[in-house]
């Protein structure tokens, strides 16, 4: 457990940001912060804190590609044959819509 308090908020927040990107670590980021409030229990706010920091950067990162990326990425992956044969009257208002593509039952 020497490790895990060499690494400490700083290590806490590098942990955070990978876990909330596009490479999930699923439960490193718990684990590691229970193992340095019980090793430091004056220090579990810091800690709880620098996670939450991490996170948050990580999930930012996260939303900003996807939403960059995301809609060419999914126009590409599934072209429309005619997307004005999908489109709803508010798509075509121009409201946004939920399907790219529209229902495959609406026909």
């Amino acid at each position: 457990m020497v490790w895990a308090r060499h690494v400490g908020g700083p290590g806490l927040i590098v942990l955070a940001l990978v876990d909330n990107s596009a490479i999930p670590i699923p439960g490193s980021e718990d684990v590691l912060t229970v193992i340095l409030s019980a090793s430091q229990k004056t220090l579990w706010p810091y800690y709880a804190f620098m996670a939450t920091v991490g996170a948050m950067i990580g999930g930012f990162i996260t939303y900003q590609l996807a939403h960059r990326e995301g809609k060419a990425l999914l126009e590409a992956r599934r072209p429309c044959d005619r997307p004005e044969r999908h489109a709803s009257p508010e798509a075509r208002a121009g409201a946004p819509r939920a399907g790219l593509c529209g229902s495959p039952w609406a026909r």
